[in-house]
């Protein structure tokens, strides 16, 4: 298992020096943020094979890419929105298999003003044709479990289950990041055990509860857990390396950077991404 970091932390750095950073201080994947507003790479010119400059970096630093990474609204109320979404993910899809990626990540996405149940319906006519898309390319679809304010069904176990008997292929997974579990009070460790073989990246990103605050104000209230880097929270991240291990995993875990405490300048956010990642040594 290989210890990666999430570009867009560093999203005023250009893409060499972020990988140039990386190389230096001992981290072997780079799993890029593929935000528009995000101009680590241009995901159209990767789309049509133009993909060389990129290549010479990873080959330069000693760096791989392990995934690229973008939200996206693929279950949007606007028809519109979706299409665009899903043009964009193609594409994702065509550069990742230029640059010899195995896997791209995204939010399943969610309209807010119905059910989850109906968002599985309009999830089995939107999601299925993207897949078969990867497939066909030799690309893995990872589902990023973050809730996403509300805007990605794909944040509970139980909503796996639904997708995978929906979509059996194996290009279709999870990018696991135990963070957004915590939380919300589910056990991750049981969570990778069950969908192991589903989870084709991994996030490192830690949780804090404030209990101070969840006791005075309760689970419906604002800022009563935060997100942290790696050792600065609730996850146990020997048991969660452990049990990734024993179902098999042996890609890429990448450390998502949005800890408030090491956030504010690149030279704290590179310091945060330096400490979570002395804190996940330890058990690889």
């Amino acid at each position: 298992m290989k210890i990666g970091f999430v570009s867009g932390s560093l999203k005023d750095m250009d893409l060499a020096s972020v990988i140039k950073f990386a190389r230096d201080n001992g981290f072997k994947a780079l799993e890029i943020s593929a935000r528009p507003e995000v101009k680590h790479l241009n995901i159209a010119e990767l789309a049509e094979g133009k993909v060389k400059e990129v290549m010479e970096l990873e080959e330069r630093y000693g760096v791989r890419i392990s995934s690229l990474l973008y939200g996206a609204q693929h279950l949007h109320p606007d028809k519109k929105v979706r299409e665009e979404s899903h043009e964009y993910m193609k594409k994702m899809v065509l550069a990742a298999k230029h640059l010899d990626g195995p896997v791209v990540s995204a939010f399943v996405g969610r309209d807010q003003s119905v059910s989850i149940e109906e968002n599985l319906e309009r999830f089995k006519e939107e999601w299925p044709p993207l897949v078969d898309f990867a497939e066909k390319h030799g690309v893995k679809i990872a589902i990023e479990n973050c809730y996403a304010g509300g805007y990605n069904i794909g944040a509970l176990p139980q909503v796996w289950e639904e997708m995978f008997s929906i979509i059996p292929s194996p290009a279709w997974g999870l990018n696991f990041d135990p963070s957004h579990l915590v939380w919300q009070g589910i056990d991750y460790i049981k969570a990778v055990h069950d969908f192991g073989k589903r989870i084709y990246h991994a996030h490192a990103k830690d949780t804090e509860i404030m209990e101070e605050k969840l006791k005075k104000y309760g689970i419906y209230s604002q800022g009563w857990w935060r997100y942290r880097i790696p050792g600065r929270g609730l996850v146990d991240w020997c048991s969660f390396i452990d049990a990734l291990e024993q179902e098999g995993y042996d890609h890429v875990i990448s450390i998502e950077h949005e800890d408030p405490v090491w956030e504010g300048s690149i030279e704290k956010v590179e310091k945060g991404l330096i400490m979570a990642k002395r804190h996940l040594e330890q058990f690889i």
